[in-house]
């Protein structure tokens, strides 16, 4: 196997990963078959809830170690494919591939369930992939391109619950939202074919593209950003649960033709059970993991010692939700996160005494983190976790204080973690500076320019920061450095500002919009009734380059483009090429 060891002491593989054998001891128990089930997800109870084509089922715990026959809660339109199913309190939220749902009360009632649309707006068959809660409580949504290949996609995202309208312009990508579909933000651009979307014990979100598996960091990937591993299969979940022994945990479970593998960080796969292929794949009630397969089949595979004591997190006192959080199992302590970030309150602040006392190797602690944080209490143990011995903790740290930055006073804590000596928590500091709540100065651009120049590892997020940030005056001084990486930091940042602007603007009347190939990427027949798109707004595809020809330019863009232009004639190469590169990108 062919790799290469980035500076930042990752290794990214660069070549397909081949499975070893490792036999487990697992039960493997056949529940049920439906050749239209696509997700699964379960609960706190052991309840498992399977969306498929059309209908969402609940299968309930018998008691013993298998389940009641399914029961119907919900169904959808004709032709709906129901991609993915989150639980927060007694809520379902169901993924379609073109609108986000919530069903009221899913969890725990039965009969006249109304499926409650959040988010809509997506054009296309399969837009909306997967989803999974965040941190800070916010639901993180993986989106494709509708688009013809080489091409973008405008369209606009609605929020049902306070009609806002949030317009998207580009390739497919990953936003968050509220938990109500409101507040639409988009954390990461350029992807084509996102799923798997997961966020892992230290609370870093990974995503698989195609072949390739990327930490979600904010970023666009349209650009070669080097992937943690490549040449994988489809992730499907992760693993990091009881009873499975330390060499099973924290890792990815991978599908492959002859069964479900679990794939580690660094690149070393292990055949997990063999089984027909897996297309899907949840991790709940004590380490078991249950499996939809391309068959149809509905599959229980549980391991000696399954430590499984159901509770119900929604009416879960607050000292068996602590307890729940301090628990070896990653799955067991998320649904008690995802419980306390929406109910609130005490949680939020006692996370901060919790945090005081907590030792290095708590379980809880990356949660305790950004309980705290979400309170806006500020302690001084919080803002002291910025010096921490474990990097990790100083990355979480940094993220979730430039979440909720107004808790700061003024401590100028990105600023001297910007000289971090580990690249991860710089690059965590660089990010903090997309807020418009942390102050920005020009002694502040010209560390993230040094930065950005020396280790090519902060290059793209700092050049998307400077894009946004920096004066055409400022871009231009990089651009005219004697250092060539200082050049390549103003040329990528100047071609960011010409072609990545304005992503979530309206469009302009005048600029062009080519329309989709098949009609039904209009005609969306949503839950309570069908639309056509066009009616609401403007939708279709386009290429940069068509947008730049049409467009009124400012003189700015002017400029900026001339700029590029110069450098594509720089004397070192990688200026050039991605001068070169760029320049394409308008004029194809």
């Amino acid at each position: 196997m062919r790799f290469v060891t980035a500076s930042l002491g990752l290794i990214w593989f660069t070549a397909p990963i081949s499975a070893q054998g490792d036999p487990v001891e697992l039960k493997s128990l056949r529940l049920d078959a439906d050749p239209g089930y696509r997700t699964l997800r379960t609960d706190t109870l052991g309840r498992l809830f399977v969306g498929g084509r059309e209908a969402l089922f609940v299968y309930e715990p018998n008691g013993r170690d298998a389940y009641h026959a399914r029961r119907l809660l919900a169904k959808f339109p004709p032709g709906t494919t129901i991609n993915d199913i989150e639980i927060r309190g007694h809520d379902l939220y169901v993924l379609t591939a073109t609108a986000l749902y919530v069903v009221p009360d899913g969890a725990r009632k039965r009969d006249k369930l109304t499926p409650r649309k959040l988010l809509w707006g997506v054009p296309g068959p399969n837009v909306l992939r997967s989803l999974a809660w965040g941190p800070e409580g916010d639901l993180y949504i993986a989106f494709g391109n509708p688009a013809a290949p080489g091409r973008w996609a405008y369209w606009t995202y609605f929020s049902e619950t306070d009609k806002s309208k949030t317009p998207y312009r580009g390739a497919g990508g990953i936003l968050r939202c509220t938990p109500d579909g409101t507040q639409v933000r988009i954390v990461a651009r350029g992807l084509q074919n996102p799923g798997g979307l997961l966020f892992d014990r230290h609370w870093n979100c990974f995503v698989r593209d195609g072949s390739r598996l990327l930490r979600v960091e904010h970023a666009y990937f349209g650009d070669p950003v080097p992937p943690v591993l490549d040449g994988v299969q489809p992730i499907l979940g992760y693993l990091d649960d009881k009873p499975f022994p330390a060499k099973y945990r924290h890792q990815f479970l991978n599908r492959r033709a002859d069964g479900l593998t679990r794939l580690t960080l660094e690149g070393t796969e292990h055949l997990l059970v063999a089984c027909k292929k897996p297309i899907a794949v949840t991790v709940g009630r004590g380490g078991r993991i249950f499996a939809i397969l391309e068959s149809g089949e509905l599959v229980m595979h549980s391991a000696k010692g399954d430590p499984f004591a159901p509770y119900d997190a929604a009416e879960a006192t607050p000292a068996k939700l602590w307890q729940e959080l301090n628990d070896p199992s990653w799955q067991r302590r998320y649904r008690a996160h995802i419980e306390m970030t929406r109910r609130g309150g005490a949680f939020l602040t006692d996370a901060n005494d919790r945090l005081l006392n907590a030792k290095a190797d708590d379980p809880a602690q990356h949660h305790l983190i950004w309980l705290a944080a979400k309170s806006g209490k500020g302690s001084l143990h919080l803002l002291a976790l910025v010096s921490d011995a474990d990097p990790r903790v100083r990355v979480q740290t940094l993220r979730a204080l430039a979440e909720f930055s107004e808790q700061l006073r003024e401590e100028p804590i990105f600023t001297k973690t910007l000289l971090d000596e580990n690249l991860r928590v710089q690059h965590a500091a660089i990010l903090a500076y997309f807020s418009s709540k942390v102050a920005w100065d020009r002694a502040i651009q010209r560390t993230i320019e040094r930065a950005a120049a020396k280790e090519p590892y902060l290059r793209k997020s700092a050049a998307l920061l400077l894009a946004q940030k920096a004066t055409l005056k400022q871009l231009e001084e990089l651009c005219a450095s004697d250092d060539a990486d200082r050049r390549l930091v103003g040329v990528v940042a100047a071609a960011y500002r010409l072609t990545l602007a304005n992503t979530t603007s309206p469009l302009a009347q005048h600029l062009p919009l080519a329309k989709f190939k098949d009609e039904f990427a209009f005609m969306i027949e949503y839950a309570d009734g069908k639309l056509d798109l066009r009616d609401l707004g403007r939708v279709g595809s386009f290429t940069r380059a068509e947008h730049w020809k049409a467009d009124k330019r400012p003189a700015e863009e002017e400029l900026t483009f001339k700029l590029l232009r110069r450098m594509a004639n720089d004397e070192d190469g990688a200026v050039r090429t991605e001068a070169v590169q760029f320049l394409k990108l308008l004029a194809n």
